[in-house]
């Protein structure tokens, strides 16, 4: 009868471990609890975007005639890409060259003018010197002939005043010849700044003119054209934007409940395959879209080869950093900080055991109670074995 108790009982022992649940080891994760440093992180959403881009403004009234580069295209200095109908820049060319032909002719005219002038004044300042000079020699003769008595006094002062009025008149002429001079040169002065005026417009127009065909001002990345066909444009209007296509900087979004969380110059890290990239919030926009809050991430190293334009990554937002923690790499197992159930790998079993989760980093949790350094955690998703004690691995 004892013998028969005993093979009963060992036969339900072997029965009751025949059915505990077991898992093969090799299809599941797991990982070791570490001890290091961890930095907690708000993660969002982000784009490799170029670092800066120059604007290339229309300077005329036209439209768009043809594109001739579409974005993302690479141009040199001096590449055309697109082209303006400027029409109403050619109108203006034509008038100011009309203007200036009209101002050259006035100071054409004006120039003949004085020198007719001058000329009919410097006839009569010579008539006048002749008639000083007669009359002196005259009044030289009248002064001799007064000396021996054969004239009278008063045939002397006839003469005289009709040498001083000569004088007179000479000097006359000669302050009408230095008037005219003085008159036309203050004439020419205001048609010659007029004509400087119309000559800085003439060329500023003609180089509007040039400019139908919109040419790039610097070598990079065309990230931006004016590509509708027919568009009408104002002076000022943007036509194409041009980036430097070695520097980047990220564009990023996160969610909106964490906008008392982020402020300018905050530390972020850029996982980008295995590279892991440093930068700072550079700057916030104000507006908030569909729950989402957008910022500018200038990046250490903008020119790091693994950048490319557009390129999707995440985006770690640095909230805290701990020197010293024990710490488990995320997974399945978990959902979130708090109070979780683990299963820990014991030789050939995973056992169920409680433990409580602190922080998040972007890879790790913060472990702070429930597990030690050293210990491996099953990482897979364990839900349906949380009424289980342990676990077999086979």
């Amino acid at each position: 009868m004892a013998v028969a108790v005993g093979v009963a009982f060992f036969l339900l022992r072997g029965a009751g471990g025949l059915l505990k649940p077991s898992l093969k080891r090799s299809r599941l994760r797991i990982a070791t609890v570490e001890r290091g440093p961890l930095a907690a992180v708000l993660t969002g959403a982000g784009s490799v975007q170029p670092a800066s881009d120059q604007v290339i403004s229309s300077p005329v009234e036209g439209r768009v005639l043809r594109v001739l580069r579409q974005p993302g295209a690479l141009v040199e200095i001096g590449e055309a890409v697109l082209e303006l109908d400027v029409g109403q820049a050619a109108l203006e060319l034509g008038r100011l060259e009309s203007q200036h032909e009209q101002k050259r002719n006035e100071r054409h005219e004006l120039e003949l003018s004085l020198e007719e002038r001058l000329i009919d004044l410097r006839s009569q300042f010579q008539v006048r010197a002749l008639d000083v000079e007669e009359l002196s020699y005259r009044v030289e003769q009248d002064q001799r002939l007064f000396d021996r008595g054969l004239i009278s006094e008063a045939q002397l002062r006839e003469t005289m005043t009709r040498q001083r009025k000569a004088q007179i008149q000479q000097a006359s002429v000669e302050k009408a010849i230095g008037n005219r001079r003085q008159s036309v040169a203050a004439q020419l002065a205001t048609v010659d700044a007029q004509l400087r005026t119309l000559e800085r417009e003439l060329a500023e127009a003609r180089q509007k003119a040039a400019m139908a065909i919109t040419r790039a001002d610097r070598p990079g990345l065309l990230t931006y054209i004016l590509d509708e066909v027919g568009t009408t444009v104002r002076v000022g209007d943007v036509l194409a934007r041009i980036a430097d296509p070695d520097r980047f900087r990220i564009e990023a979004t996160i969610s909106d409940v964490h906008s008392s969380r982020l402020a300018p110059g905050q530390e972020v890290e850029v996982p980008i395959g295995e590279a892991r990239l440093h930068g700072r919030i550079e700057r916030i926009l104000p507006a908030v879209a569909q729950g989402a809050l957008r910022f500018w991430v200038a990046l250490e190293e903008p020119s790091n080869p693994v950048l490319r334009t557009n390129l999707r990554t995440d985006v770690l937002v640095v909230v805290e950093r701990r020197a010293d923690v024990l710490k488990l790499a995320k997974g399945p197992y978990t959902t979130g900080t708090g109070t979780q159930t683990v299963f820990v790998v014991e030789g050939t079993v995973a056992r169920r055991r409680t433990a409580r989760l602190g922080f998040s980093g972007h890879k790790y949790y913060e472990v702070l109670d429930g597990l030690q350094q050293g210990e491996q955690v099953i990482l897979s998703d364990m839900n349906r074995f949380l009424d289980t004690e342990e676990v077999r691995l086979k």
